[in-house]
Protein backbone atom coordinates (compact mmCIF):
# COMPACT_ATOMS: atom_id res chain seq x y z
CA UNK A 1 0.00 0.00 0.00
CA UNK A 2 1.29 3.54 -0.39
CA UNK A 3 1.09 5.17 2.95
CA UNK A 4 2.16 9.08 3.51
CA UNK A 5 3.21 10.65 7.01
CA UNK A 6 2.89 13.59 7.65
CA UNK A 7 4.45 15.69 10.46
CA UNK A 8 1.99 19.13 10.34
CA UNK A 9 3.54 22.36 11.35
CA UNK A 10 3.60 22.76 15.08
CA UNK A 11 0.86 25.46 14.99
CA UNK A 12 -0.89 28.03 13.31
CA UNK A 13 0.55 31.24 12.82
CA UNK A 14 -1.01 33.97 15.67
CA UNK A 15 -1.92 37.72 14.89
CA UNK A 16 2.21 38.42 15.25
CA UNK A 17 1.57 40.08 18.75
CA UNK A 18 4.96 38.97 19.96
CA UNK A 19 6.82 38.88 16.70
CA UNK A 20 10.78 39.38 17.14
CA UNK A 21 10.91 38.15 21.12
CA UNK A 22 12.98 35.73 22.22
CA UNK A 23 10.44 33.19 22.61
CA UNK A 24 9.36 33.45 18.88
CA UNK A 25 12.40 33.44 17.75
CA UNK A 26 13.95 30.67 19.70
CA UNK A 27 10.44 28.71 18.15
CA UNK A 28 11.43 29.38 14.57
CA UNK A 29 15.11 28.73 15.02
CA UNK A 30 13.89 25.24 17.02
CA UNK A 31 13.05 22.27 14.10
CA UNK A 32 14.09 18.36 14.65
CA UNK A 33 13.45 15.28 12.78
CA UNK A 34 10.25 13.94 13.09
CA UNK A 35 11.07 10.54 14.94
CA UNK A 36 7.79 9.13 15.72
CA UNK A 37 6.96 8.63 11.92
CA UNK A 38 10.54 7.86 11.71
CA UNK A 39 9.91 4.84 13.70
CA UNK A 40 6.48 4.23 12.54
CA UNK A 41 8.21 4.50 8.66
CA UNK A 42 10.45 1.92 9.76
CA UNK A 43 7.67 -0.54 10.58
CA UNK A 44 6.05 -0.41 7.53
CA UNK A 45 9.11 -1.15 5.30
CA UNK A 46 7.21 -3.67 2.90
CA UNK A 47 5.19 -1.03 1.74
CA UNK A 48 5.45 2.31 -0.24
CA UNK A 49 5.99 4.64 2.22
CA UNK A 50 6.66 8.18 1.91
CA UNK A 51 7.44 11.18 4.83
CA UNK A 52 5.97 14.88 4.57
CA UNK A 53 7.34 17.18 7.04
CA UNK A 54 5.24 20.37 6.22
CA UNK A 55 7.52 22.67 8.08
CA UNK A 56 9.72 22.48 5.42
CA UNK A 57 7.61 21.48 3.05
CA UNK A 58 4.13 22.91 3.08
CA UNK A 59 2.29 21.91 -0.21
CA UNK A 60 0.14 19.14 1.16
CA UNK A 61 -2.15 19.04 -2.01
CA UNK A 62 0.63 18.75 -4.73
CA UNK A 63 1.85 15.96 -2.15
CA UNK A 64 -1.12 14.56 -2.45
CA UNK A 65 -1.82 14.60 -6.03
CA UNK A 66 1.69 13.46 -7.08
CA UNK A 67 1.82 10.19 -4.22
CA UNK A 68 -1.89 9.15 -4.72
CA UNK A 69 -1.55 7.47 -1.21
CA UNK A 70 -3.77 4.92 0.27
CA UNK A 71 -3.32 6.17 3.95
CA UNK A 72 -2.39 8.91 5.43
CA UNK A 73 -1.15 9.34 9.30
CA UNK A 74 -1.05 12.53 10.66
CA UNK A 75 1.06 13.03 13.99
CA UNK A 76 -0.33 15.29 16.40
CA UNK A 77 2.37 15.71 19.41
CA UNK A 78 2.39 19.43 20.45
CA UNK A 79 -1.53 20.49 22.34
CA UNK A 80 -0.93 23.74 20.33
CA UNK A 81 -0.89 21.97 17.21
CA UNK A 82 -4.21 20.15 17.56
CA UNK A 83 -6.25 23.07 15.12
CA UNK A 84 -3.23 22.77 12.44
CA UNK A 85 -3.15 18.97 12.34
CA UNK A 86 -7.16 18.58 12.05
CA UNK A 87 -7.46 21.39 9.07
CA UNK A 88 -4.32 18.47 7.29
CA UNK A 89 -7.33 16.04 7.98
CA UNK A 90 -9.76 18.34 6.55
CA UNK A 91 -7.28 18.63 3.65
CA UNK A 92 -6.90 15.48 3.20
CA UNK A 93 -10.34 14.18 2.90
CA UNK A 94 -11.61 17.13 0.92
CA UNK A 95 -8.56 16.02 -1.73
CA UNK A 96 -9.80 12.60 -1.96
CA UNK A 97 -12.84 10.95 0.44
CA UNK A 98 -11.24 7.82 -0.11
CA UNK A 99 -7.78 8.45 1.59
CA UNK A 100 -7.94 6.44 5.06
CA UNK A 101 -6.83 9.05 7.54
CA UNK A 102 -4.90 7.77 10.74
CA UNK A 103 -4.15 10.31 13.34
CA UNK A 104 -1.60 9.93 16.21
CA UNK A 105 0.77 11.45 19.05
CA UNK A 106 0.23 11.85 22.23
CA UNK A 107 -2.54 15.13 21.79
CA UNK A 108 -4.24 12.58 20.16
CA UNK A 109 -4.12 10.34 22.86
CA UNK A 110 -5.43 12.79 25.69
CA UNK A 111 -7.62 14.27 23.00
CA UNK A 112 -9.67 11.87 20.77
CA UNK A 113 -12.41 14.02 21.47
CA UNK A 114 -10.94 16.60 19.07
CA UNK A 115 -10.01 14.38 15.92
CA UNK A 116 -13.70 12.41 16.64
CA UNK A 117 -15.17 13.27 13.16
CA UNK A 118 -15.47 12.20 9.55
CA UNK A 119 -12.36 13.56 8.85
CA UNK A 120 -10.33 10.98 10.88
CA UNK A 121 -10.97 7.31 10.00
CA UNK A 122 -8.94 5.86 13.07
CA UNK A 123 -7.21 7.32 16.23
CA UNK A 124 -3.73 5.63 17.31
CA UNK A 125 -3.66 5.42 21.53
CA UNK A 126 -0.79 5.46 23.19
CA UNK A 127 3.19 4.37 21.25
CA UNK A 128 2.09 3.17 17.54
CA UNK A 129 4.84 1.32 15.82
CA UNK A 130 2.94 -1.62 16.30
CA UNK A 131 -0.37 -0.25 15.84
CA UNK A 132 0.64 1.12 12.98
CA UNK A 133 1.97 -1.98 11.13
CA UNK A 134 -1.18 -4.37 12.38
CA UNK A 135 -3.80 -1.78 11.06
CA UNK A 136 -1.98 -1.56 7.59
CA UNK A 137 -1.90 -5.26 7.63
CA UNK A 138 -5.78 -5.45 8.69
CA UNK A 139 -7.11 -2.89 5.86
CA UNK A 140 -4.42 -4.67 2.88
CA UNK A 141 -5.99 -7.99 4.17
CA UNK A 142 -9.33 -6.93 5.13
CA UNK A 143 -8.75 -8.31 8.53
CA UNK A 144 -11.03 -7.21 11.80
CA UNK A 145 -9.40 -4.39 12.67
CA UNK A 146 -11.32 -4.08 15.73
CA UNK A 147 -9.07 -6.81 17.70
CA UNK A 148 -5.71 -4.39 17.36
CA UNK A 149 -5.26 -2.81 20.29
CA UNK A 150 -4.31 0.10 21.20
CA UNK A 151 -6.65 1.87 18.44
CA UNK A 152 -9.72 4.15 18.43
CA UNK A 153 -12.53 4.43 15.21
CA UNK A 154 -15.94 5.88 14.30
CA UNK A 155 -18.61 3.55 13.79
CA UNK A 156 -22.33 4.40 14.06
CA UNK A 157 -21.21 7.74 14.89
CA UNK A 158 -19.87 6.83 17.82
CA UNK A 159 -15.77 7.06 18.84
CA UNK A 160 -14.93 3.42 19.89
CA UNK A 161 -11.91 2.46 21.72
CA UNK A 162 -10.25 -1.01 21.21
CA UNK A 163 -8.18 -2.51 23.75
CA UNK A 164 -5.19 -0.70 25.36
CA UNK A 165 -1.72 -1.13 23.80
CA UNK A 166 0.71 -2.02 26.51
CA UNK A 167 4.31 0.13 26.43
CA UNK A 168 6.64 -1.31 24.21
CA UNK A 169 9.16 -3.36 26.54
CA UNK A 170 12.11 -4.11 24.77
CA UNK A 171 12.71 -0.88 22.77
CA UNK A 172 16.11 -2.77 21.00
CA UNK A 173 13.44 -4.52 19.26
CA UNK A 174 12.49 -1.77 17.47
CA UNK A 175 14.07 -0.83 13.89
CA UNK A 176 16.22 1.91 13.61
CA UNK A 177 14.41 5.35 12.51
CA UNK A 178 13.71 5.16 8.82
CA UNK A 179 16.34 8.18 8.11
CA UNK A 180 16.07 7.75 4.76
CA UNK A 181 12.69 9.39 4.47
CA UNK A 182 13.57 12.54 6.00
CA UNK A 183 17.62 12.50 4.25
CA UNK A 184 15.93 15.30 1.89
CA UNK A 185 15.13 17.72 5.15
CA UNK A 186 18.23 17.08 7.20
CA UNK A 187 20.17 20.27 6.62
CA UNK A 188 16.96 22.00 8.23
CA UNK A 189 17.25 20.22 11.37
CA UNK A 190 18.56 22.27 13.90
CA UNK A 191 18.47 22.93 17.71
CA UNK A 192 20.17 25.19 20.19
CA UNK A 193 23.99 25.85 19.75
CA UNK A 194 23.94 23.29 16.72
CA UNK A 195 24.48 25.53 13.06
CA UNK A 196 25.32 22.11 11.44
CA UNK A 197 22.38 19.29 10.60
CA UNK A 198 21.76 17.60 13.87
CA UNK A 199 20.34 13.92 13.97
CA UNK A 200 17.99 12.84 17.05
CA UNK A 201 18.40 9.76 19.03
CA UNK A 202 15.27 8.49 21.54
CA UNK A 203 17.19 6.37 24.73
CA UNK A 204 14.77 6.06 26.42
CA UNK A 205 10.77 6.45 27.19
CA UNK A 206 8.90 7.19 30.20
CA UNK A 207 9.60 8.91 33.19
CA UNK A 208 9.37 7.76 36.79
CA UNK A 209 9.12 11.27 37.85
CA UNK A 210 5.69 12.75 39.27
CA UNK A 211 5.83 16.72 37.94
CA UNK A 212 2.05 18.06 37.39
CA UNK A 213 2.68 19.54 34.39
CA UNK A 214 4.31 17.28 32.52
CA UNK A 215 3.07 14.76 29.56
CA UNK A 216 5.78 12.21 29.57
CA UNK A 217 4.86 10.00 31.88
CA UNK A 218 1.20 9.96 31.37
CA UNK A 219 2.23 9.20 27.63
CA UNK A 220 5.13 7.22 28.28
CA UNK A 221 4.46 5.69 31.35
CA UNK A 222 6.42 5.84 34.74
CA UNK A 223 8.51 3.02 34.33
CA UNK A 224 11.76 3.91 32.22
CA UNK A 225 12.79 1.96 29.63
CA UNK A 226 15.93 2.11 27.90
CA UNK A 227 17.59 1.01 24.51
CA UNK A 228 20.59 -0.82 25.49
CA UNK A 229 23.44 1.82 25.70
CA UNK A 230 25.43 -0.63 22.78
CA UNK A 231 21.96 0.38 20.57
CA UNK A 232 22.57 3.97 21.28
CA UNK A 233 25.71 3.64 20.20
CA UNK A 234 25.33 2.26 16.61
CA UNK A 235 22.47 4.96 15.92
CA UNK A 236 24.96 7.27 16.76
CA UNK A 237 27.93 5.65 14.04
CA UNK A 238 24.33 5.84 11.63
CA UNK A 239 24.04 9.14 11.72
CA UNK A 240 28.08 9.58 11.42
CA UNK A 241 27.63 7.61 7.99
CA UNK A 242 24.99 10.20 6.96
CA UNK A 243 27.55 13.26 7.85
CA UNK A 244 26.04 14.07 10.47
CA UNK A 245 28.23 15.33 13.68
CA UNK A 246 25.93 16.81 16.25
CA UNK A 247 23.60 14.87 18.21
CA UNK A 248 20.73 15.68 20.26
CA UNK A 249 19.85 13.24 22.85
CA UNK A 250 16.08 13.25 22.82
CA UNK A 251 14.86 12.04 25.72
CA UNK A 252 13.29 13.75 28.84
CA UNK A 253 15.75 13.30 30.57
CA UNK A 254 18.78 11.39 29.48
CA UNK A 255 20.83 11.63 32.52
CA UNK A 256 17.70 9.45 34.87
CA UNK A 257 20.23 6.14 35.11
CA UNK A 258 23.70 7.38 35.74
CA UNK A 259 25.24 4.13 35.42
CA UNK A 260 23.48 3.29 31.73
CA UNK A 261 24.63 6.47 30.92
CA UNK A 262 28.66 6.10 31.83
CA UNK A 263 28.33 2.99 29.93
CA UNK A 264 27.12 4.86 26.73
CA UNK A 265 30.19 7.32 27.23
CA UNK A 266 32.40 4.77 27.80
CA UNK A 267 31.61 2.77 24.25
CA UNK A 268 32.27 6.15 22.91
CA UNK A 269 35.50 6.80 24.01
CA UNK A 270 36.38 3.09 23.08
CA UNK A 271 35.58 3.43 19.64
CA UNK A 272 36.82 6.66 19.44
CA UNK A 273 33.76 8.57 18.48
CA UNK A 274 33.97 12.22 18.26
CA UNK A 275 30.94 14.41 17.86
CA UNK A 276 30.85 18.46 17.17
CA UNK A 277 27.77 18.88 19.23
CA UNK A 278 25.45 17.27 21.31
CA UNK A 279 22.61 18.49 23.18
CA UNK A 280 20.32 16.69 25.71
CA UNK A 281 17.52 17.62 28.70
CA UNK A 282 17.96 17.03 32.03
CA UNK A 283 16.92 17.01 35.40
CA UNK A 284 18.87 19.30 38.14
CA UNK A 285 19.06 16.61 40.60
CA UNK A 286 20.45 14.21 37.89
CA UNK A 287 23.07 16.38 36.72
CA UNK A 288 24.18 16.44 40.28
CA UNK A 289 25.11 12.39 40.37
CA UNK A 290 26.21 12.66 36.77
CA UNK A 291 29.06 15.22 37.29
CA UNK A 292 32.02 13.29 36.87
CA UNK A 293 29.58 11.26 33.84
CA UNK A 294 29.57 14.68 32.26
CA UNK A 295 33.05 15.52 32.70
CA UNK A 296 33.85 11.72 30.75
CA UNK A 297 30.93 12.89 28.07
CA UNK A 298 33.58 16.62 27.01
CA UNK A 299 36.15 13.92 25.72
CA UNK A 300 33.55 13.02 23.09
CA UNK A 301 32.18 16.41 22.30
CA UNK A 302 33.86 19.79 24.09
CA UNK A 303 30.65 21.50 22.89
CA UNK A 304 27.59 20.18 25.28
CA UNK A 305 24.14 21.93 25.78
CA UNK A 306 22.04 20.64 28.38
CA UNK A 307 18.20 22.34 29.18
CA UNK A 308 17.99 21.81 31.75
CA UNK A 309 14.29 22.19 33.73
CA UNK A 310 14.77 24.22 36.49
CA UNK A 311 11.17 25.15 36.95
CA UNK A 312 11.38 27.46 39.89
CA UNK A 313 13.77 29.26 42.99
CA UNK A 314 11.15 28.78 45.51
CA UNK A 315 10.88 25.29 47.46
CA UNK A 316 7.27 25.94 48.10
CA UNK A 317 6.84 26.29 44.06
CA UNK A 318 9.06 23.39 43.37
CA UNK A 319 7.02 21.54 45.98
CA UNK A 320 3.42 22.10 44.02
CA UNK A 321 4.87 21.00 40.66
CA UNK A 322 5.74 17.76 42.66
CA UNK A 323 9.06 18.51 40.90
CA UNK A 324 11.54 16.43 43.39
CA UNK A 325 13.92 19.35 43.71
CA UNK A 326 14.92 22.22 45.66
CA UNK A 327 16.63 25.27 45.20
CA UNK A 328 19.72 24.11 46.62
CA UNK A 329 19.67 21.56 44.27
CA UNK A 330 19.23 23.82 41.36
CA UNK A 331 22.32 25.48 42.35
CA UNK A 332 24.28 22.49 42.72
CA UNK A 333 23.49 21.52 39.44
CA UNK A 334 24.33 24.91 38.41
CA UNK A 335 27.54 25.24 39.52
CA UNK A 336 28.34 21.89 38.43
CA UNK A 337 27.64 22.95 34.89
CA UNK A 338 30.06 25.97 35.30
CA UNK A 339 32.93 23.65 36.53
CA UNK A 340 32.59 21.44 33.56
CA UNK A 341 32.32 24.78 30.98
CA UNK A 342 28.79 23.80 29.77
CA UNK A 343 26.62 27.34 29.66
CA UNK A 344 23.81 26.96 31.46
CA UNK A 345 20.72 26.59 29.81
CA UNK A 346 17.07 26.07 31.29
CA UNK A 347 13.60 26.84 31.87
CA UNK A 348 11.25 28.53 34.22
CA UNK A 349 7.50 27.68 35.20
CA UNK A 350 6.16 30.85 36.26
CA UNK A 351 3.40 30.42 38.83
CA UNK A 352 -0.12 32.24 38.12
CA UNK A 353 -0.17 33.33 41.73
CA UNK A 354 3.02 35.04 41.43
CA UNK A 355 3.49 38.78 42.86
CA UNK A 356 5.79 41.28 41.71
CA UNK A 357 8.56 40.52 44.20
CA UNK A 358 8.37 36.86 42.39
CA UNK A 359 9.08 38.09 39.33
CA UNK A 360 12.02 40.44 40.94
CA UNK A 361 13.35 37.61 42.45
CA UNK A 362 13.51 35.27 39.32
CA UNK A 363 15.19 38.06 37.59
CA UNK A 364 18.06 38.46 40.06
CA UNK A 365 18.50 34.84 39.80
CA UNK A 366 18.74 33.98 36.50
CA UNK A 367 20.78 37.20 36.05
CA UNK A 368 23.53 36.19 38.99
CA UNK A 369 23.58 32.48 37.84
CA UNK A 370 24.79 34.14 34.12
CA UNK A 371 22.64 31.96 32.50
CA UNK A 372 23.34 32.17 28.31
CA UNK A 373 19.67 30.86 27.83
CA UNK A 374 16.49 30.75 29.46
CA UNK A 375 12.98 30.29 28.96
CA UNK A 376 10.16 31.90 31.27
CA UNK A 377 6.86 30.10 30.65
CA UNK A 378 3.60 30.60 32.30
CA UNK A 379 2.06 27.57 33.68
CA UNK A 380 -0.13 25.53 30.95
CA UNK A 381 -1.97 22.60 32.77
CA UNK A 382 -1.99 20.78 29.20
CA UNK A 383 -4.56 17.75 29.35
CA UNK A 384 -3.32 14.72 30.49
CA UNK A 385 -1.55 15.97 33.20
CA UNK A 386 -2.36 16.26 37.32
CA UNK A 387 -2.66 19.99 37.05
CA UNK A 388 -5.24 20.22 34.15
CA UNK A 389 -7.96 20.20 36.74
CA UNK A 390 -6.53 22.46 38.94
CA UNK A 391 -7.17 25.79 37.33
CA UNK A 392 -9.77 27.93 35.56
CA UNK A 393 -8.69 28.93 32.11
CA UNK A 394 -9.31 31.70 30.69
CA UNK A 395 -8.83 29.87 27.02
CA UNK A 396 -9.55 26.42 25.45
CA UNK A 397 -8.16 27.14 21.73
CA UNK A 398 -5.40 24.67 21.75
CA UNK A 399 -3.66 27.31 19.59
CA UNK A 400 -2.81 29.57 22.84
CA UNK A 401 -1.30 26.34 24.44
CA UNK A 402 2.07 26.98 23.17
CA UNK A 403 4.26 29.01 26.06
CA UNK A 404 3.47 32.34 24.66
CA UNK A 405 0.05 32.67 25.89
CA UNK A 406 -1.69 32.83 29.30
CA UNK A 407 -4.23 30.25 29.19
CA UNK A 408 -5.15 30.03 33.03
CA UNK A 409 -6.23 33.11 35.44
CA UNK A 410 -3.61 34.63 37.29
CA UNK A 411 -3.17 36.44 40.80
CA UNK A 412 -2.08 39.40 39.28
CA UNK A 413 -3.79 41.38 36.72
CA UNK A 414 -3.43 40.28 33.20
CA UNK A 415 -1.74 43.33 32.05
CA UNK A 416 0.44 43.76 35.09
CA UNK A 417 1.68 40.26 34.89
CA UNK A 418 2.15 40.44 31.17
CA UNK A 419 4.57 43.26 31.76
CA UNK A 420 6.45 41.42 34.77
CA UNK A 421 6.89 38.82 32.48
CA UNK A 422 8.28 40.47 29.17
CA UNK A 423 10.64 42.02 31.65
CA UNK A 424 11.67 38.43 32.02
CA UNK A 425 11.63 37.96 28.36
CA UNK A 426 13.83 40.86 27.82
CA UNK A 427 16.28 39.85 30.51
CA UNK A 428 16.72 36.57 28.70
CA UNK A 429 16.80 38.23 25.44
CA UNK A 430 20.11 40.22 27.12
CA UNK A 431 21.49 37.14 28.57
CA UNK A 432 21.53 35.46 25.00
CA UNK A 433 23.20 38.82 23.78
CA UNK A 434 25.90 39.08 26.02
CA UNK A 435 26.62 34.76 25.73
CA UNK A 436 27.45 35.32 21.88
CA UNK A 437 28.09 31.57 21.19
CA UNK A 438 24.32 31.13 22.35
CA UNK A 439 22.75 33.29 19.85
CA UNK A 440 23.39 30.74 17.23
CA UNK A 441 19.89 29.30 18.11
CA UNK A 442 18.54 32.40 15.40
CA UNK A 443 18.82 32.59 12.42
CA UNK A 444 20.35 35.79 10.57
CA UNK A 445 17.11 37.44 9.95
CA UNK A 446 15.86 37.21 13.69
CA UNK A 447 19.43 37.57 14.86
CA UNK A 448 19.58 41.07 13.62
CA UNK A 449 15.90 41.22 15.01
CA UNK A 450 17.98 40.77 18.43
CA UNK A 451 20.73 43.20 17.62
CA UNK A 452 17.82 46.17 16.87
CA UNK A 453 15.79 45.19 19.43
CA UNK A 454 18.77 45.57 22.01
CA UNK A 455 20.27 48.84 20.72
CA UNK A 456 16.68 50.36 21.49
CA UNK A 457 16.84 49.05 24.75
CA UNK A 458 19.91 50.70 25.76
Amino acid sequence: MKILLISPSKMIQGDGSDEGSLSSMMHKGFLMEPLNLEFIGAMLKDHDVELLDMVIEPNLAEKLGSFKPDIVGVSCVAIQGVNNARKVLQTIKEFNPETITVAGGSSVAFLPEEFDNSNVDFHVIGEGEYTMRELVEALESGGDFRKIKGLAYRENGTLCFTEKRPPVEDLDALPFPARHLTRKYFSHYRHHQAQIPLGSVFTSRGCPNRCIFCTVAEYFGRKLRCHSPERVVEEILLLKSMGINAISLVDDNFLQHVKRVDTIVSLLTQKNIQLEHINMSARADCIVRAGDVLAKLKTVSDDISICVGFEGISDEWLKTLKKGTTRKINDNAIAILKDLDIPIAGGFVINPDAEVRDFRELAEYVEEKDFSIVTFTPLIPLPGTAAYAMHSYVTRDWDQFDGRHLVVKTKLPVEQFTREWENLENLATKLMFKHRKAQNVLNNEDRDTLHKILSLKK
